[in-house]
C-alpha cells in the first residue's frame, strides 16, 4: 500500500513539475528538481519544507539509510536546529536543511548558532511567504467537517507581504545568504554554498498558491 500510495505521489509531482516548469515563482516541484540535480550523493536531508514535502520526496531519492530525517505532525521549526544536529553527527556528509519560511521564522535564531559555532549547514528555505499548511487545513476542516461546498476564505493573517528577509539576517549574523527567484540560478547557488564549507541560507521565492 505504502509503495502505491509512493507511486501515485511521485507521479502526481512529475506532472506538476511538466505543467509549471516555466511558472513564475517558480513551483515547489521545480525548485526540488534543481536542487536535485545539484546534490552529492552522499548529502543529508533535514526536511522541514511542510507544504513542498511531496516535492521533496518525489525529486529526491532517499536511498540509503539515514540520508533523510522529517517528522510527520508535531510542531513546525525542528528543522533550523536539527540540520545543526545532524551535521555534528555527519561532519563528513553535506547537510541541507530545505525549510518552510514559516517554519525557518519560528527558529531562526538557530542561524546565530550555526555562525558562532561555525557549523556548515546549508538553509534553503521554500519562501511562499505564507503560512501555506494553516490555510490547506483551513479547507479541509471546511470541506469535511464542516461540509462546505466551497471552502476558500480570507485567510486571516497568513500571508507575509513583507516577508522576513531570511537571506538579509543571515548576512547580519555573518552568513552567506542569497535570494533566489530564478530556477536557473539555483543548481549553481546549491554548489557554491557546499563548496564554501559554511553555513549558508539560500532563500528561495516559490508559488504559494493553493
Amino acid at each position: 500500500k505504502i509503495s502505491k500510495e509512493s507511486k501515485t505521489i511521485r507521479e502526481i509531482s512529475n506532472q506538476h513539475l511538466k505543467d509549471r516548469f516555466e511558472s513564475s515563482p517558480m513551483s515547489a516541484e521545480r525548485m526540488m528538481h534543481e536542487i536535485a540535480s545539484a546534490l552529492p550523493a552522499n548529502t543529508i536531508i533535514a526536511d522541514d519544507s511542510v507544504t513542498s514535502r511531496a516535492a521533496v520526496h518525489s525529486a529526491i531519492p532517499f536511498n540509503q539509510p539515514g540520508s533523510i530525517h522529517g517528522e510527520r505532525g508535531g510542531a513546525l521549526g525542528w528543522g533550523m536546529g536539527g540540520a545543526l544536529g545532524i551535521k555534528l553527527a555527519h561532519p563528513d556528509r553535506p547537510v541541507i536543511a530545505i525549510v518552510g519560511d514559516g517554519s525557518a521564522m519560528m527558529t531562526v535564531q538557530a542561524l546565530w548558532t550555526a555562525s558562532n559555532l561555525e557549523i556548515p549547514v546549508i538553509y534553503v528555505i521554500c519562501n511562499n511567504q505564507s503560512y501555506r499548511i494553516l490555510k490547506l487545513n483551513m479547507n479541509v476542516y471546511k470541506k469535511h467537517v464542516l461540509k462546505q461546498e466551497s471552502p476558500e476564505s480570507k485567510y486571516l493573517a497568513m500571508d507575509f507581504p513583507n516577508p522576513m528577509p531570511l537571506a538579509g539576517l543571515a548576512k547580519a549574523l555573518g552568513i552567506y545568504g542569497r535570494v533566489i527567484e530564478d530556477p536557473k540560478e539555483l543548481r549553481q547557488a546549491i554548489t557554491e554554498a557546499i563548496a564554501l564549507g559554511k553555513p549558508a541560507v539560500l532563500d528561495v521565492s516559490i508559488d504559494g498558491r493553493l
